[in-house]
């Protein structure tokens, strides 16, 4: 999809960046014309691709509307809708991010599938969040489900000699840290927050046979976060 021609002036960010590259001693003149067409083209490649995405879903929600003899209602609360995702997704650099804010854009013309009053609480949920939020929210909605959706057996992760055979800690360092203690930390920090938030409830440190590993984490209110998140992306 393509987008208007940008306005000849330098956007606010082209002035910082430019500003800041031509003020390197010796270098700054010559390269930052160079740079700045290459972060422009960047930028509007990035705008482009996301639009793209939000084009596919429209025309996805737009056949099932046509289906049921109806049209796309564009109004105000779309619009503003609209902008903030489209601000939202250019400041991330998150894949899977980008593709929800597509999703919850094109799901907002269908009336029949999306609440403005019952799915604002989600919608201003799903700006606030980071991709690692959404990621570790995704995972404990259903441990077991995630680690099969891997091609990994959770079998002998299950219970042995009356005991479970892998703790939480274990869990969360292996699949969502990768091994890694520092991105580990992160990790537990995301956890905690989610939990003030009322999404999550994941008890650290607890021993093997009080707290199955593999149980699905999130409160109610976390499932209903991850389910709209879900029938946002459903025609992925």
């Amino acid at each position: 999809m393509s987008l208007p021609e940008q306005n000849p002036r330098k956007t606010v960010l082209e002035q910082m960046i430019g500003g800041a590259i031509s003020a390197i001693p010796g270098i700054g003149p010559v390269v930052s014309g160079a740079y700045l067409g290459t972060i422009a083209a960047s930028a509007r490649e990035k705008d482009e691709e996301w639009l793209a995405m939000v084009s596919a879903r429209l025309k996805f929600v737009e056949r099932e509307l046509e289906a049921r003899g109806e049209a796309l209602e564009v109004d105000g609360e779309f619009i503003g809708l609209f902008n903030k995702a489209f601000r939202e997704a250019r400041e991330t650099g998150e894949a899977e991010k980008r593709q929800i804010l597509a999703g919850i854009v094109a799901h907002a013309v269908d009336r029949q599938s999306f609440d403005w009053a019952s799915d604002e609480e989600w919608l201003d949920l799903t700006f606030e969040l980071s991709p690692r939020h959404i990621h570790v929210m995704s995972f404990f909605y259903d441990p077991a489900d995630w680690i099969r959706s891997t091609g990994e057996d959770v079998e002998p992760l299950s219970r042995r000699g009356g005991n479970f055979a892998i703790t939480i800690d274990d869990v969360i360092l292996k699949y969502l840290a990768r091994g890694d203690e520092r991105r580990r930390d992160r990790v537990v920090s995301t956890i905690r927050d989610l939990e003030r938030r009322d999404l999550l409830v994941v008890p650290l440190g607890s021993n093997r046979s009080a707290y199955p590993a593999l149980q699905p984490r999130t409160t109610p209110r976390g499932n209903q976060l991850v389910e709209f998140l879900r029938r946002c992306a459903s025609d992925d």
